[in-house]
């Protein structure tokens, strides 16, 4: 079988494929993860396993009410302490040996753990809110190089052990959100009763006579003694995922449970799997005629077995006429010029497959006719596919398809979707008219732009990430348009790349660096349109289209904030 991940020890035998080695960057020995059709394994030997309970005593300091609701933000320092280890030594809270009983060092992991609730919001009887948690994680990490993810059990949905774990294979850092539910290993409704955040550290798939095991990393098994750091190490569990009604209690005490599967850590007291945060390197899709490259130029995780490109092939052989990056998904779609059918490319195992769709809706169109272009937006990554007369909207299986029939004479060449308005827009060419949608694509307001397009060749509509607002490329041209919507109605900014040739397929990163491709290498300018080098896809390979990954959060303030989501001690004793 192939493995797409090795062991320290080992070499890669993929052909073409090149080495990324940062000079100041190291793995230890005993990291290693891999996945093979549905088998996979993983473990981060040396991830910080810090204590969040911390009493003062002395000269030894201590955290409020003894740290007990320092759950989130122990268990994010972890991952921050192994980035910082691991040739990013610049990061909170520094290269140290946080292990020691040193008092001094003892003493500034408390500190920086009481700087980092502080940052958190961290409650000393309720805990941290996730949303307040994600802000705080990426304060300490540069937009360019990392992202990060928050991500809830929301309606039918829950991130299960396998998917959290194959995404810590391809070299993300993981830390879960475990809920304590009412009736546990009963066939119930189970409604979450607070909840627990531990750091993954190890992870194994079921095998021939095994179930499935995950090793985590908990800041609340420190061995009862409050004014020291305890040993590191992983406690051991075995996981199954148990389908079944699972819930919450809202703000007027009445309880809302939906049907679905999570993963159940089993004798972790009522412990069930529904969140993580997840701090992922960049990663970004480049395609060119029929081939996909993935670019890792960023890695902490395996660094001397990590290929910086990874090359694959589309399911047909056909040109990609488009692609989408799924921010948390280990596969992508994409599209195939001449097609009518969705793609999904497999990251690790760089195979494809079809994926299925509706083929009519109750307006009896097709759902896939003649596909152009292909974006993914909002909390429930829906698929937006621009088709000749419609836009269509999937959801992320594929299935539950709407369509918006577009009024004659309208000719949409481009879409993109706003993260942070939650708007999905479609620029028509030849009105110049910009049409804004809510996620379920129904029309909010349409804008005549006035823009002068300098090249005839392939529009690319994207949006902001840090500013909001969304720009407009010809591939080809210089000149990017920048709109952004207030009170007044729309403002367009024009911004020249400075010393840009030929650039294609522009995206921006999460630092607000415009990325495109020019003379088959990928180059960056900042706002202003001058020369950047500070992404490290600079200089790597370019294509038709370029998509990097940005962070994602489905974190929902009406849900989230209630006493349902409060973070508190294992219920058991014994797991503290």
């Amino acid at each position: 079988m192939r493995q797409r991940w090795i062991t320290l020890l080992g070499i890669s035998a993929l052909a073409g494929a090149s080495l990324l080695l940062a000079k100041s960057t190291r793995a230890d020995v005993g990291d290693y993860g891999y996945y093979q059709y549905g088998d996979f394994g993983y473990k981060a030997a040396n991830m910080l396993d810090l204590d969040q309970r911390r009493n003062a005593i002395g000269s030894i300091f201590g955290l409020p009410n003894k740290g007990a609701m320092y759950c989130v933000p122990t268990a994010c320092m972890n991952m921050l302490g192994y980035i910082a280890g691991h040739g990013y030594s610049n990061v909170f809270p520094g290269v140290a040996n946080w292990q020691s009983n040193n008092q001094g060092i003892y003493n500034q992991m408390t500190s920086s753990l009481q700087i980092f609730g502080n940052q958190m919001s961290t409650d000393p009887i309720k805990g941290t809110g996730g949303n307040a948690a994600l802000a705080a994680t990426k304060l300490y990490l540069d937009p360019a190089k990392f992202g990060v993810d928050l991500l809830y059990a929301d309606k039918n949905y829950s991130p299960l052990f396998s998917d959290l774990a194959i995404m810590a294979v391809q070299g993300r850092l993981v830390t879960l959100g475990v809920g304590w539910y009412t009736n546990k290993d009963m066939n119930l409704p189970h409604v979450r009763a607070g909840g627990h955040f531990v750091t993954l550290g190890q992870a194994s798939s079921v095998g021939l006579f095994s179930p499935a095991s995950i090793g985590i990393l908990d800041p609340a098994n420190d061995s009862a003694n409050l004014f020291a750091q305890s040993a590191f190490a992983f406690d051991s569990y075995d996981v199954e995922d148990v389908p079944g009604k699972y819930g919450y209690t809202d703000a007027n005490l009445v309880d809302h449970v939906f049907q679905r599967t999570q993963s159940r850590i089993k004798n972790y007291g009522s412990g069930y799997i529904d969140g993580a945060m997840v701090i992922k390197p960049k990663q970004g899709l480049v395609s060119q005629g029929p081939v996909i490259q993935i670019l890792t130029p960023v890695s902490v995780f395996n660094v001397e077995a990590k290929q910086a490109v990874r090359t694959y092939r589309s399911l047909t052989g056909g040109s990609i006429l488009d692609i989408a990056y799924d921010p948390i998904d280990v596969k992508t779609p994409y599209l195939i010029e001449g097609s009518e059918s969705l793609y999904e490319l497999d990251l690790h195992t760089g195979e494809s497959r079809v994926l299925p769709a509706v083929q009519r809706t109750e307006t009896g169109l097709p759902t896939l006719s003649k596909p152009q272009r292909l974006v993914i937006g909002g909390p429930e990554r829906k698929l937006y596919v621009l088709q000749a007369g419609q836009i269509t909207c999937f959801s992320r299986d594929g299935s539950a398809a709407k369509v918006f029939t577009l009024p004659m004479g309208l000719s949409i060449a481009a879409i993109t979707f706003s993260e942070k308005r939650g708007i999905l827009y479609a620029f028509d060419r030849a009105s110049k008219v910009m049409i804004q949608f809510d996620a379920d694509l129904k029309p909010l307001r349409t804008d005549r732009l006035d823009i002068t397009l300098a090249t005839p060749y392939k529009l690319e509509l994207v949006s902001n990430p840090v500013t909001d607002e969304v720009s407009l490329l010809c591939d080809g041209s210089v000149d990017i348009y920048s709109f952004s919507w207030g009170e007044r109605g729309v403002t367009t900014r024009k911004t020249t790349l400075q010393g840009a040739s030929f650039p294609v397929g522009i995206d921006i990163d999460e630092a607000g660096m415009l990325v495109a491709n020019d003379k088959g290498r990928i180059v960056s300018f900042d706002k202003n349109g001058r020369p950047s080098y500070s992404s490290p896809f600079v200089g790597m390979p370019g294509g038709t289209n370029q998509r990097l990954v940005r962070s994602f959060s489905n974190y929902n303030p009406a849900i989230h904030t209630t006493p349902s989501f409060d973070n508190v001690l294992p219920p058991s004793p014994e797991l503290r």
